[in-house]
């Protein structure tokens, strides 16, 4: 109901919606658990004739028939569409139930182009193999994306959500399959007075025995934890979610966002698999803190071997001797100097997409950072201006976002850090091929590109700071970063393709070591360019950045966001800026 009103509507129901939600809530917790080891009711139990969504409504008493007719009103011009389903009975298809407008996944093939997979549909385990897809916007069509309903099984004997902000009352309503949870850890970033708010609606709710909230460490003044990780852990597999939202409604509804997925199978008892993946991921949830352990020890069970990517965290401290290059823009460095690039790759820019602007100093950005992230073995490119690509929003664009100016909340920057010498820098955001020109960004992108390849494509909590990627200080040997970030670095060298899934229970398979994968950037089409290099096939493997490559400069008329402005043209709800 909420997002069909303007922000002013919103702050006169919104207290009512919430006591009447919170009610809810613990009956449902009530009814469902008690005082017993948590076990799923038969509704929340997969279904091959409905999406999850559906599913838990059923526990919560909600008719689906009601809901769906409710969330299909119109919004603007473009038809809501409520749940991601694998299948539908036909005796439901009555005339009474408004119909619905197909999915653009199912006219389209699989994300990655290879014989076995040309021309499948997107089914009940549909996540494209690479693990990188984006998250639905309802109200707007979409491709290749998903919703996080999709992804969240019953019964995980163990879960780990980490984030910076957090809404219990909204989290566990709209995805109350997550109270199944035998044991559930929330890491956060919140204030001392909204995670009492929280640790209420826990305790309220009866929960307090079986979810544990924590706030890490944080040793320097102006940092936070803003990581944003799930971890689901089963008797038969490990889900890891690496993505871009905070656990809020607005982050899951009007903005863009990303996510990477990747299920990995227990290890036979007849195998011992230490891989680089899962030994950084447990090193990093050591650095979180102690009610972590578990999670570490839990880990251990599973293959993380065809993860496809790299992890790159960053971690609060001063980082000297090894510790300097497991972090941050470090951490980044130290994997690329290793790759070997293409030829192209030497001028390619390096584009920048963020959704916070940090008070950057320019030798900073133009040479420390951009170093790291252009790094190659065999040397680099030269640091130029020229070379490096910032994707920030326009006034403008705030203001005919799907938010009005409230989605500028979300995109903090002062104007005091708007340098001048960043001026030439600024690319306009534009969504128009993925479907998201007015669905802000809050998704956090870093890649290499030329001629609609990708050299590099890395998706991360880490907005464009010092804090978050680190400063490096006593000649570059010690490293300063101020916050926990945690992102995964694709690059075609680490491609894994069909992977073991907890949805549809398919094996793993091996890549070849005779197999060569490019990436390319295409939104809704899918081009293949197999050819043979020294006895090699090349497979191409389309990614789904959200944002038009190369991306377009401002021009004169626009202008940055930034947050502290004020703008009297009024936004699709008929607000200014500031709200107030």
């Amino acid at each position: 109901m909420m997002k069909f009103l303007n922000p002013p509507q919103q702050r006169l129901v919104g207290p009512l919606l919430k006591t009447l939600h919170l009610l809810r809530l613990h009956s449902f917790a009530k009814e469902t658990f008690g005082n017993r080891p948590p076990r799923y009711p038969e509704a929340f139990l997969p279904r091959e004739d409905c999406g999850p969504t559906a599913q838990a409504l059923d526990v919560l008493g909600h008719g689906q028939e009601s809901y769906r007719q409710g969330m299909s009103e119109k919004v603007g011009e473009q038809i809501v569409d409520v749940d991601a389903e694998c299948g539908r009975n036909e005796a439901e298809s009555d005339s009474t139930r408004p119909r619905k407008r197909p999915r653009p996944w199912q006219d389209s093939p699989l994300i990655v182009i290879d014989d076995e997979s040309r021309g499948a549909k997107r089914g009940c385990d549909s996540r494209p193999e690479f693990g990188f897809q984006l998250m639905d916007i309802e109200g707007l069509p979409t491709m290749n994306s998903f919703k996080l309903d999709e992804h969240i099984l019953p019964n995980p004997e163990f879960a780990v959500l980490c984030d910076y902000q957090f809404d219990l009352e909204w989290l566990f309503g709209e995805h109350p399959i997550l109270l199944g949870a035998r044991r559930l850890v929330i890491v956060h970033g919140d204030s001392d007075s909204i995670a009492a708010s929280n640790k209420s609606i826990i305790d309220n709710l009866g929960l307090e025995s079986r979810i544990k909230m924590h706030k890490p460490f944080l040793p320097l003044p102006y940092g936070t934890h803003h990581t944003k990780l799930m971890l689901f852990f089963y008797d038969h597999g490990l889900r890891v979610i690496v993505h871009t939202a905070n656990m809020v409604a607005s982050d899951w509804t009007t903005k863009t966002q990303g996510m990477y997925v990747r299920d990995f199978p227990v290890i036979s008892s007849e195998s011992s698999i230490d891989s680089e993946f899962s030994l950084y991921l447990s090193r990093y949830l050591q650095k979180l803190g102690t009610p972590l352990d578990e999670a570490r020890k839990l880990l251990a069970r599973y293959d993380c071997s065809n993860a496809g990517v790299s992890l790159v965290a960053s971690v609060p401290g001063r980082h000297t001797g090894l510790d300097l290059h497991r972090f941050g823009h470090m951490r980044v460095r130290n994997i690329l100097s290793k790759e070997h690039m293409d030829a192209e790759a030497e001028n390619a820019p390096l584009v920048c997409q963020f959704s916070s602007l940090g008070s950057l100093q320019e030798t900073w950005l133009l040479h420390e950072f951009k170093t790291s992230l252009t790094s190659r073995k065999g040397g680099g490119i030269r640091a130029n201006r020229a070379g490096v690509q910032l994707v920030w929003p326009t006034v403008e664009q705030v203001r005919t976002s799907l938010a009005g100016y409230s989605a500028g909340g979300s995109l903090p920057c002062p104007q005091r850090n708007l340098k001048p010498f960043l001026s030439p820098l600024f690319h306009r955001w534009d969504g128009s091929e993925s479907n998201r020109k007015e669905a802000m960004p809050h998704i956090k992108t870093y890649l290499r590109h030329s001629d609609g390849k990708l050299h590099f494509f890395m998706l991360t909590s880490a907005n464009l700071s010092g804090a978050a990627w680190g400063k490096l200080e006593k000649g570059g040997s010690q490293l300063l970063v101020r916050s926990y970030e945690l992102g995964v670095l694709f690059l075609p060298s680490f491609y894994a393709g069909s992977s073991f899934s907890l949805s549809a229970n398919r094996p793993s398979r091996g890549l070849s070591h005779h197999h060569k994968y490019e990436f390319i950037v295409a939104f809704g089409e899918h081009a293949e360019r197999d050819k043979l290099t020294s006895g090699e096939r090349t497979t191409t493997v389309v990614f789904p950045v959200p944002h038009k490559l190369p991306p377009s400069k401002y021009t004169p008329s626009d202008r940055p966001w930034y947050w502290d402005g004020v703008f009297s043209k009024l936004d699709r709800f008929g607000m200014k800026w500031p709200m107030y």
